[in-house]
């Protein structure tokens, strides 16, 4: 499952020329996915909850999610929900509005 994921973002972060965060799956988040990046986003890491394994398409919808605030995070210094992120979103070819927080 990761390596599809790491697959994707090698893609996805091609034209940005951003190396790819690591990503691991974790437990007991009650966010479906994280990005934690430091302050001056020298290194970033996304967290998927492992319950993700068995929907592949919302597996995929959160990572896209989770690529964006990285993109958003490393060519601007904001990686909230704001316009940025959104432009990110739609350059990526992820949804605006997908819905990425749940119970699994």
């Amino acid at each position: 499952m990761l390596t599809e994921i790491v697959a994707m973002f090698v893609l996805l972060l091609a034209p940005y020329d951003l190396p790819v965060p690591e990503i691991r799956f974790a437990s007991g988040m009650q966010a479906l996915g994280t990005t934690f990046c430091r302050d001056d986003y020298s290194e970033c890491k996304i967290a998927i909850n492992e319950c993700l394994k068995d929907n592949p398409k919302l597996l995929h919808t959160t990572a896209k999610h989770e690529l964006a605030h990285y993109i958003a995070g490393l060519t601007t210094h904001t990686a909230d929900h704001g316009s940025h992120w959104k432009r990110v979103v739609r350059e990526i070819g992820a949804k605006t509005r997908a819905r990425t927080i749940q119970q699994c």
